[in-house]
């Protein structure tokens, strides 16, 4: 900090300085707007209230300009602790009689909740979801409005354990019929996969119904987490190979059937341009670009199998050579 003029200086411990940013100021400015969207004509996102405890608000701004306007009061906290870094925690919708539909996941209790901000007679948000004992409970994150459900990324705690824990993708109804039940929540897949993001649908894939698992994830979307071979002892991660298979409809080791060479016959590949490189001339031919690195790799494997089989042919002659030179000292 500058000393004014004509001021004495001053000699401090290390440390004691004044500072004009405290922890007050520090707090005072935590956290940035996220998870922006738009309802409608009007766009949507969760922005901090550090003077309110700490809570994140949702804050609307009309399609005709002007500040923006927080939709929920306190002590409502938008927030959710999906995989505890959080995720999406809220969806709107516009609709044609008493303005848009909101579903949000209140922080303190990580429910699914629906509100109504511009219906008659000021009603509150009401539960979609149950509660749960177990573990860190039941949490959503990624809502996703779909008819007169909500689609998004149910984890559901099994033990008292972190790792004691499942992902999927559910369906919670919009009549708080499940605010209640957890058996009323459909689940669109099964727990094999680690389902961290996004439920929309791929349109023309049909969606299963409570008996069954539901469709496949391809069909359903969203991201998973790739799952390792030997984690948890399911899955593998999905990679670009792909198991060999037979050439001319040849079974196994048949006719047909593609097979290594030994390691000490296989082709190398060559990486580097034949002369005159691509687009030249070789042999009086023009050559192709992007020939020339496959016929080089081509020959190269011919080249090695013949030295290859030069060299099985000499072994036993130099076998007979080596056996003639150990028996001329007995034979002396």
């Amino acid at each position: 900090m500058a000393q004014p003029a004509g001021a004495a200086a001053t000699t401090r411990p290390y440390g004691t300085w004044p500072s004009p940013i405290d922890a007050g100021l520090a707090a005072s400015l935590d956290g940035r707007p996220e998870y922006l969207g738009a309802v409608g004509d009007e766009l949507w996102w969760t922005e901090p209230r550090p003077q309110e405890s700490g809570r994140r608000t949702l804050v609307r701004r009309p399609a005709g300009g002007g500040p923006g306007a927080s939709v929920l009061p306190a002590p409502w906290n938008v927030r959710s602790r999906v995989t505890e870094y959080g995720g999406l925690p809220w969806a709107g919708a516009p609709r044609a009689e008493g303005g848009p539909l909101l579903v949000f996941v209140h922080f303190a209790d990580q429910r699914l909740y629906a509100y109504e901000p511009d219906a008659p007679g000021g009603a509150g948000p009401r539960p979609l979801t149950p509660l749960s004992a177990v573990g860190g409970g039941l949490r959503w994150a990624d809502p996703v409005l779909r008819g007169e459900e909500v689609w998004c990324v149910l984890e559901e705690f099994t033990g008292p354990a972190p790792t004691d824990v499942r992902r999927v993708l559910a369906a919670v109804p919009l009549d708080g019929s499940a605010a209640e039940a957890r058996s009323l929540v459909r689940e669109l897949t099964d727990d094999r996969h680690r389902f961290s993001t996004g439920p929309p649908a791929v349109p023309g894939r049909p969606v299963r119904g409570p008996a069954g698992v539901g469709p496949p994830p391809d069909a359903v979307g969203g991201h998973r987490t790739a799952a390792r071979r030997g984690h948890r002892g399911r899955g593998a991660r999905p990679g670009p190979y792909r198991a060999r298979r037979p050439r001319g409809g040849g079974g196994p080791g048949g006719v047909g059937a593609r097979r290594d060479p030994p390691r000490g016959e296989r082709p190398r590949r060559l990486v580097e341009p034949v002369p005159g490189g691509p687009g030249g001339r070789r042999g009086g031919q023009p050559v192709p670009p992007g020939r020339g690195v496959r016929r080089r790799a081509v020959e190269a494997g011919a080249a090695l199998a013949g030295a290859a089989a030069r060299r099985a042919d000499r072994r036993p002659a130099r076998a007979g050579l080596r056996g003639a030179r150990r028996a001329r000292p007995g034979e002396r």
